[in-house]
């Protein structure tokens, strides 16, 4: 597990892509430390190697077949619930189908909050009873599922707190992906920041 740690109060749990943890999640990490944050980025494959991200396809069905949703959430479960004992503030932050499983780890209890880039799949899990205050980061144009569709869906749930359309396509927070939207991926880092900020006012 990726660690950075700045003895905050506290802590964030970043869950990488079907790549692993590459040089755009390192980058994610490091931002979120200089912020003053806890971090920690759970290695879901198992291993150093990362996918390229014109492996895509392999990348993918490595993770479906090998890793999986759901047993990643089984492998993220004891870290949450450690690190919920040692941090006053305890928050997620997911990306792609990390976003799916951080969808999936606020059914656990453990988080104060929950942020999820660009999740395609929350569309498999939206009947889930989500008990933390999550923020929804969709990009506006998505190859695999109608966004604004979803979106009616996931506003009858509780606890969405926030659902935001970006300009630009899934990846667009990734400064190392042809899909990178710059004005895009300075708002949502601003809008993540001021979230976690928020939920920890109310939770004084």
């Amino acid at each position: 597990m990726l660690s950075f740690v700045n003895n905050s109060e506290t802590a964030v749990v970043i869950i990488h892509e079907i790549y692993g943890i590459n040089e755009n999640i390192k980058l994610k990490c490091s931002d979120l430390f200089s912020q003053g944050y806890d971090v920690f980025c759970p290695n879901l494959l198992g291993s150093d190697y990362c996918y390229n991200y014109n492996q895509e396809e392999d990348a993918y069905v490595n993770f479906i077949q090998f890793v999986g949703i759901e047993k990643s959430v089984e492998q993220i479960q004891p870290i949450l619930r450690e690190l919920r004992k040692k941090y006053k503030y305890l928050f997620i932050i997911g990306y792609s189908i990390g976003a799916t499983i951080s969808w999936l780890c606020s059914v656990l209890g453990y988080c104060d909050g929950i942020v999820c880039f660009y999740g395609s799949r929350i569309r498999d899990f939206v009947s889930i009873n989500v008990r933390c205050p999550i923020a929804l980061y969709f990009a506006k144009s998505e190859k695999s599922f109608d966004v604004e569709e979803l979106i009616v869906e996931l506003r009858r749930k509780q606890n969405i707190e926030v659902i935001n359309i970006y300009n630009g396509e899934h990846g667009f927070a990734d400064q190392y992906s042809e899909k990178f939207n710059l004005e895009s991926y300075l708002k949502s880092y601003k809008d993540m920041t001021k979230f976690i900020e928020r939920i920890k006012s109310q939770n004084v």
